[in-house]
């Protein structure tokens, strides 16, 4: 196994390291992963990718309410930190058509993971439930011209869609009110609650992100406890 280096000085602040964080094979000074904005800690992965692309050592939220707070105070002297700060959620919506939808896919879940990597639970819960009805508007707004849509998409998409329209006629067929008739006692309708329906929608969203039961139902504990507080 190839021995870690030992660094003499922080790849930071360039002062001399503690020698007991030196035994640790630490690169950075404690107080070097501190937040500018905040004060607090920021995960060693991020520190690591902020200082290699020579960035501002922060939490992404801490960041991003900075710039939001200098663009409310006029003049503002643009820099180049200003202008990846407007850039970045655009990019992550913004189509290249010179990519596939599949390529457009990945290149979104990349950038929407590194921009929601420093979220706190509720934010990040409220940001799913914001981009779910971003989807449904512009899905509407597809719908309008299916033909084009279909031209647009793969072969694989393309029978998916089919599949689901050929789905979605039989489910509202008239001919098959048994079915329905079932269906209706087997579901039936329940008044929820604000609070039982947030839960619902919460478990939903949770669920989206691929997040197991147990997870789901820390993560809403958690969640009710920032509320709460």
């Amino acid at each position: 196994m190839k021995d870690l280096p030992i660094y003499e000085n922080c790849l930071i602040c360039n002062e001399p390291m503690e020698e007991f964080f030196k035994k640790l094979h630490w690169k950075f000074h404690e107080r070097c992963m501190n937040c500018h904005y905040c004060g607090h800690l920021v995960q060693l992965e991020i520190v690591e990718k902020l200082h290699k692309s020579s960035k501002i050592i922060c939490h992404q939220p801490c960041e991003d309410k900075h710039f939001e707070q200098e663009f409310k105070n006029k003049p503002v002297l643009v820099t180049q930190a200003h202008l990846d700060f407007l850039n970045k959620v655009n990019l992550m919506f913004a189509a290249n058509l010179e990519l596939s939808p599949e390529t457009n896919q990945k290149e979104a879940a990349l950038m929407a993971s590194l921009w929601a990597v420093d979220m706190k639970l509720d934010q990040l819960f409220i940001t799913v439930k914001r981009m779910e009805a971003i989807t449904a508007s512009l899905s509407i707004v597809l719908s309008r011209d299916k033909t084009r849509a279909l031209n647009m998409i793969s072969e694989t998409e393309r029978r998916k869609f089919e599949e689901v329209q050929e789905y979605r006629k039989k489910q509202s067929d008239p001919k098959e009110p048994k079915e329905k008739k079932v269906q209706s006692i087997r579901e039936p309708k329940v008044k929820m609650s604000p609070d039982e329906r947030n839960h619902v929608n919460m478990i939903k969203a949770f669920k989206m992100m691929g997040m197991s039961d147990g997870d789901i139902e820390i993560a809403i504990n958690k969640a009710k406890g920032i509320k709460e507080g």
